[in-house]
C-alpha cells in the first residue's frame, strides 16, 4: 500500500488536495502532475473518509477534481 499527502503531489499548487492523504495500492503522476491511483484506494481528511477503486485526481482553476469508481 502507497500513502501520499496532497501535498507531495501540488507542491506550488494552490489546489485543495493538500487537505486529503490518499492511500492505494498503486498510485501514479503522470507528466501533467495528474494522480492516478488504483486498488483499494482511500481517500482521507480530518472529517472524511472516501473508500474508491480507482481514482484520478487533478487541478483546474485552483480547484481539485476526482473522477473515481466506487467501491462496491
Amino acid at each position: 500500500m502507497i500513502i501520499i499527502s496532497g501535498s507531495a503531489l501540488a507542491a506550488g499548487d494552490n489546489s485543495n488536495l493538500d487537505r486529503f492523504e490518499v492511500s492505494a495500492e498503486e498510485i501514479t503522476v503522470d507528466d501533467t502532475n495528474v494522480m492516478h491511483a488504483s486498488g483499494n484506494v482511500v481517500l482521507t481528511d480530518e472529517r472524511t473518509e472516501i473508500r474508491l477503486d480507482k481514482a484520478k485526481i487533478s487541478f483546474k482553476d485552483g480547484k481539485t477534481i476526482i473522477d473515481a469508481r466506487v467501491a462496491k
